[in-house]
């Protein structure tokens, strides 16, 4: 294949590489275009994840708002905590209350049962 050095043989050929460089140029513009396209996508998709994440921050509490919770919490517990060991000296003084009792109506009984027997010298209860 010989080149072709005359004037229509460069202009065919400065022709043919302006077609290519065009052709070229297009393909790039629309790769870059398409690309762009892609690009735009994600970033909306990730602005729409961005203003979600906005929106649900808006719903959190602040530490001190926490903080605050927590103190009340606290003393809410210290609260039942003291009401608790009320109930729980209350339960032994009458635990303590009942047992007392108890020993003093068997002695009481005992007593009564040995007046009877020997004070009174009858069969009382005692046979």
């Amino acid at each position: 294949m010989m080149a072709d050095f005359t004037l229509d043989g460069i202009s065919e050929r400065l022709l043919c590489l302006e077609r290519l460089v065009e052709e070229k140029t297009r393909t790039s513009d629309m790769a870059i275009e398409k690309a762009t396209d892609t690009m735009n996508l994600r970033l909306e998709g990730m602005n729409e994840f961005r203003e979600q994440l906005n929106k649900q921050t808006k719903t959190f509490m602040t530490r001190a708002e926490v903080e605050l919770k927590i103190d009340a919490l606290e003393e809410k517990c210290t609260s039942i905590d003291k009401r608790i060991q009320g109930v729980e000296m209350m339960k032994a003084d009458i635990t303590g209350r009942i047992w007392t009792l108890g020993i003093v109506m068997t002695l009481l009984v005992i007593a009564l049962e040995f007046i009877g027997h020997f004070v009174l010298k009858s069969n009382f209860p005692l046979k």
